[in-house]
């Protein structure tokens, strides 16, 4: 959040009446950042993509394996059972690649394209929020409709300049 610590907590008394379960805003140093987010504490040059609940089908394991790209570092398959319903299936896929120069970047970028390509007859509508790195997501996609609504009407309410930044813009 920019801004000093009074106005902060000026724009945030609203949303914490509401009593969230946890509140996590505060002012926090660059290099402790890590601890707040659980990233590694050593800098990676990865690319990462973008997670998605996936329905489980046999075929969509093959689709896996059969638009694995050779510039993967791997590609992981979350059950996350009932706990992950509301994201429309039981999985959350995963991939990740090392993108040591602009190159391999690019190639890892493409693969996992094609990977999600290649999966997307069983993806869902819905994006996991927590791994949803990649930069410029449609934000409907990863929340509910509803909470979708609320959230974007609270931002509209409390934060209506667009001080508080995010990494995923709500409106």
């Amino acid at each position: 959040m920019l801004g000093d610590a009074a106005e902060a907590d000026a724009l945030l008394a609203p949303m914490r009446a509401l009593g969230p379960v946890m509140d996590t805003t505060a002012t926090t140093a660059a290099q402790d950042m890590i601890h707040r987010h659980m990233d590694p504490p050593n800098p990676r040059p990865e690319r990462r993509g973008p997670p998605d609940a996936q329905r489980a089908a046999a075929r969509a394991v093959d689709a896996l394996f059969d638009n694995l790209g050779d510039h993967l570092l791997g590609y992981q398959v979350i059950y996350g059972g009932a706990a992950i319903a509301h994201l429309g299936g039981p999985y959350i896929t995963f991939g990740v690649g090392i993108a040591a120069t602009h190159e391999v970047e690019a190639a890892v970028r493409s693969d996992l394209a094609a990977l999600r390509q290649g999966l997307a007859p069983w993806a869902t509508e819905r994006e996991y929020l927590n791994f949803a790195e990649v930069p410029g997501r449609d934000p409907s996609r990863l929340w509910e409709d509803r909470t979708y609504a609320r959230l974007r009407a609270v931002k509209r309410a409390i934060d209506p300049d667009d001080v508080i930044v995010s990494n995923h813009p709500i409106v």
